[in-house]
């Protein structure tokens, strides 16, 4: 069975790494010039807040990139369009409109030993910093004071890129066997957090109730059903932060346990045209035909709802972590549709009505 924790001091070990040379900086977005060659420079150091600055030109990330636009109500697709073909016009146009502009911004660069300076978040001033070093520390904390014992805790899954940081963690204890899969493997079901941050304005910083499920043919899946804990980066504290995801962790058992229950019911939940379901849940929520394929390909020969929502978070699997996490929540919707809903949703597409509507 499929059943490999991550270690946590791993963990802690490659945020502290990834959290080498980032440094802040504040100034008004008037002092901001493109260059020729698309980077990004200073007018004046002295007008710019941060730690000592030397003749940089940043590069920006794609996210940072989509900000930049945004604030200066440049369309954003449009200009990432034609940036290597007319280079000169977003040129043109982002000068113009920074040096019109009285809004200062802060700007969450990399700098290393190695050169090649990025800007990799674009966001405002009043900006409040949770950086993902201080989200795993606090995590630490709490596991060191609450759980203590490394055998009632598993981390699952961990995910860090320049967007965000996605962490998974369930409580060992908080186990349930609902039976056999397919092909006869003990089908474990576990109670567990979902923790995301995202140090550029991607995402807030959320702590969400899961139910894991581990099984060995389709990995590891999970669906969450609301945040125990949603914080925007705005108005907090870094002082607060541990109290606030002890109360969200703490929510989260309580809610999971919940979910895990609501989740067993769907076994009872007999269903008819299991790829027509799947197909109308994948065009109802704008997903693509080739994740229903996917999700058809992956659908284990269960005939209940149990089986459905299955097959949608094994085939979110593969799905990059932003859209990963975006399918898991409709699956979490999913959980609590009644049996007439699934009824609905078994009727082929063009004869169905109101489906967007469970």
């Amino acid at each position: 069975m499929q059943n490999n924790a991550i270690d946590f001091d791993n963990v802690l070990e490659k945020v502290e790494q990834d959290s080498i040379g980032k440094a802040d900086y504040i100034t008004p977005l008037s002092n901001i010039t493109m260059l020729s060659d698309g980077g990004l420079a200073f007018f004046k150091t002295q007008d710019v807040k941060g730690p000592q600055i030397r003749d940089l030109k940043f590069r920006t990330t794609d996210w940072a990139e989509t900000q930049m636009f945004s604030k200066l109500g440049m369309p954003v697709k449009y200009f990432k369009r034609i940036k290597e073909k007319a280079p000169e016009l977003v040129l043109n146009h982002f000068n113009h409109w920074a040096s019109k502009s009285s809004n200062s911004v802060m700007l969450r660069t990399r700098i290393r030993d190695n050169g090649n300076p990025i800007i990799r978040g674009f966001v405002s001033d009043k900006y409040s910093i949770i950086d993902n070093d201080t989200v795993t520390e606090t995590l630490d904390k709490i596991i060191n004071q609450q759980l203590g014992n490394k055998n009632l805790y598993s981390i699952r899954m961990f995910h860090l890129d320049e967007k965000r940081l996605h962490i998974r963690l369930t409580f060992t204890k908080m186990s349930k066997n609902v039976g056999s899969t397919s092909i006869g493997m003990p089908d474990t079901l576990q109670v567990g957090v979902d923790i995301v941050n995202s140090e550029v304005g991607a995402a807030s910083l959320s702590v969400s109730e899961m139910v894991w499920r581990l099984v060995c043919s389709n990995g590891l899946r999970v669906w969450d059903i609301k945040d125990a804990f949603s914080q925007r980066h705005i108005h907090l504290k870094q002082h607060e932060i541990y109290f606030r995801m002890v109360d969200g962790i703490t929510n989260c058992i309580g809610g999971g346990a919940n979910l895990l229950k609501e989740y067993m019911k769907t076994m009872q939940v007999k269903v008819q045209n299991p790829f027509n379901i799947i197909d109308n849940i994948s065009k109802s929520y704008g997903l693509t035909s080739e994740f229903a394929d996917n999700a058809k390909t992956l659908w284990e020969g269960e005939e209940t709802a149990y089986g459905i929502i299955n097959s949608i978070t094994a085939a979110s699997r593969n799905l990059p972590n932003e859209r990963r996490l975006d399918t898991e929540r409709i699956a979490g919707r999913l959980v609590s549709l009644s049996p007439n809903q699934w009824e609905k949703l078994a009727i082929p597409e063009d004869n169905s009505r109101d489906k967007e509507g469970f």
